[in-house]
Order: structure tokens, then C-alpha cells, then sequence
């Protein structure tokens, strides 16, 4: 069994003239919002063995709250550009190249993809939405990332700020 956790970037500024998407910061909201979810992933231990996050700027900064609080070491962070703009095929072939030795990883993105993969994987109701902040955190029924399709997913916990 593998294990995968969504979590969609904390809230971001929209209107700041200047910056691009890709360079949009969070905004006060946002970085209150990634603080509490780390808290409560901490409460949990939550300990992935690896992260990854787009290599926007609101998934950095997401990451870098989070990161440190529940004790994993920002500089062993993963930026992807590719997780940036990605589709939910993309997605799929991006996953189906992890690690193998890797059996639990957070990966921080954007919607839509994220709320289209979690239903995608999820064998049961559909989620309508991942806010920003919000977290899926998903048992996956492969021992293999390749072996990574729709419907192989179980529903572990699902969190958000709102």
C-alpha cells in the first residue's frame, strides 16, 4: 500500500499588480490558514517521507509553514515545475515515476487537478471541492506507483480551514 496526501496551497493574494500567477504570494488569511494545518497535521504525527510542491510561489510559501512544524526539513523539500498548471493525465504519468522506496508523500498544488485527481482515486463519493488549505490524505491500494489508477484509493481524511 502507498500512501498520498493532497494539500492545496493556502489562500493567495488575487488583485496585487505586479505579479504574475505563477508569482502570486499568500495573502494573510492564507498564511494563518497553512499555520493552522500544520498544527493540526502535527497533532496527528503526520510524517511524510517525502514533499513535493509546485514551484509557485503560494505552494512554497505553503510548504515553508508547514515544512518546519511538522518537522520536516525545508531544505529536502522537492520544487516541481511541473506540478504547476498540470493536468489530471499529467498528473498521473508524473506519479507513476515516483520513487518506489517511497511509500508516503505530500505533494502541495492547485485546483482544479487536485480535486479532480482525489475523485479520480477515491473509491466512494465524490469531494466537491478542495478549498485552498485543504487536505486529502489518501491510502492508495498499489505497491507500486505505476501501478497508480482511478478507483484504488481509500479516503483516509479529509481537512480543510473553512
Amino acid at each position: 500500500m502507498k500512501r498520498l496526501t493532497l494539500l492545496r496551497h493556502a489562500n493567495s493574494t488575487w488583485n496585487q499588480p505586479g505579479f504574475t500567477d505563477f508569482e502570486r504570494p499568500l495573502n494573510d488569511r492564507g498564511r494563518r490558514d497553512a499555520a493552522e494545518m500544520g498544527t493540526r497535521l502535527a497533532n496527528r504525527s503526520f510524517k511524510p517521507e517525502h514533499i513535493l510542491t509546485s514551484a509557485a510561489q503560494r505552494a512554497i510559501e505553503t510548504v515553508d509553514i508547514i515544512a518546519p512544524v511538522i518537522d520536516y526539513p525545508l531544505a529536502d523539500v522537492v520544487h516541481s515545475k511541473t506540478l504547476y498548471n498540470v493536468n489530471l493525465t499529467d498528473m498521473f504519468n508524473f506519479l507513476e515515476k515516483l520513487d518506489e522506496a517511497l511509500e508516503h508523500i505530500l505533494i502541495v498544488g492547485h485546483n482544479p487537478t487536485w480535486t479532480e485527481l482525489a475523485n479520480s482515486l477515491i473509491t466512494g463519493p465524490a469531494l466537491s471541492n478542495i478549498p485552498s488549505g485543504g487536505i486529502v490524505d489518501l491510502e492508495l491500494e498499489i505497491q507500486t506507483w505505476n501501478e497508480i489508477h482511478e478507483n484504488c484509493a481509500t479516503l483516509l481524511n479529509f481537512d480543510s480551514p473553512e
